[in-house]
């Protein structure tokens, strides 16, 4: 549920560095159903037998297998299969509580990045709305209890990608990887350049013989439509049923994160997207400090900070922003 104390704490530290162009919370009031964690099928007595159900059907191997025109072809993914284990093993496992008592609002909750895509999608491209803003040098994508350290995040950002602002280029601070396809820990941050963003807000148009975009037709703009095409084509996951000729990336997985059989926790989604379509080669480790990041407590060095609560990212903000005694 919306917790306006976390936001408004992050709009009075993080948020409000001089390059923070605009911020955005995004909670179950703007899902694809805002009364989707109140719905009467969840909030009955059988709420139990109702999300047990789903993280069944959700972990059953042959959820995606089905998607795939060739299937020997799909088997020899092997890289893909791995991922394949993750959800099958983990859906689920990570709703805020344990596997015993699920909160239903969580998988609610799972969707809201691609409802947060296809609102941007419309902010970047939809000229005609009094909204319309140009792309950002960098979009941020965290929790509501994450704290950040701004000019970190944009030295190594610039770092990881040897200053080299027109490539597609995303990064977090704590990663991990199932077979060729690296995941963000959402709660430390996603961050995306202009050039990934660019890539994923260009109209795409695949058909058999050939693939184009509305874009530039520089080589590399071929190529990268070509991939995307290519990927759609493998469906790995279904996706492609939620292409319409003339979507970019972000309306994809607008129209995918909607469906009734997503069945992916949001980390993955966002990162099965970044790995496959954003032209980057994937989410890149911008730092790590040492074992699994959420084992580790928060210090001066790091550049993101989890499960924080107002007080403490008031205490990372002054500790990176220490006031004066003339202030």
């Amino acid at each position: 549920m919306t917790r306006p104390e976390y936001l408004a704490a992050q709009i009075d530290t993080w948020a409000s560095h001089v390059d923070v162009r605009n911020y955005w919370g995004f909670t179950e009031l703007d899902d694809y159903d805002p009364n989707c964690s109140n719905s009467s099928i969840i909030t009955t007595r059988n709420s139990r037998e109702y999300v047990d159900a789903i993280v069944r059907d959700c972990r059953s191997p042959s959820l995606w297998r089905t998607n795939v025109d060739d299937h020997d072809d799909y088997y020899d993914d092997g890289g893909f299969e791995k991922f394949q284990e993750l959800r099958t093993i983990n859906y689920g496992r990570a709703s805020g509580k344990g596997t015993n008592e699920r909160d239903p609002g969580w998988f609610c909750a799972q969707r809201r990045h691609g409802r947060a895509l296809g609102w941007l999608r419309s902010i970047y491209l939809d000229t005609s709305s009094s909204m319309s803003m140009s792309l950002p040098d960098l979009l941020l994508v965290v929790d509501d209890d994450t704290s950040l350290d701004i000019e970190k995040v944009k030295h190594l950002m610039r770092s990881s990608s040897n200053d080299d602002a027109s490539s597609p280029h995303v990064g977090a601070t704590c990663t991990f990887r199932a077979g060729y396809i690296d995941f963000a820990f959402g709660g430390y941050g996603t961050f995306l350049n202009r050039a990934s963003i660019e890539r994923m807000t260009t109209p795409i148009h695949c058909d058999d013989d050939d693939a184009s975009s509305s874009s530039s037709s520089s080589s590399s703009s071929s190529a990268y439509v070509e991939s995307v095409c290519a990927n759609l084509k493998r469906n790995r996951v279904g996706e492609r049923d939620s292409f319409r000729d003339g979507d970019t990336i972000f309306d994809v997985f607008y129209r995918y994160s909607a469906r009734t059989d997503f069945c992916m926790h949001s980390d993955w989604a966002f990162g099965y997207m970044i790995s496959l379509y954003s032209g980057g080669g994937g989410i890149h480790q911008l730092w790590r400090p040492g074992g699994k990041c959420g084992d580790v407590s928060c210090t001066l060095e790091s550049v993101a900070c989890h499960n924080h609560g107002p007080d403490e990212m008031l205490d990372f903000h002054r500790s990176r922003n220490p006031v004066s005694d003339d202030d």
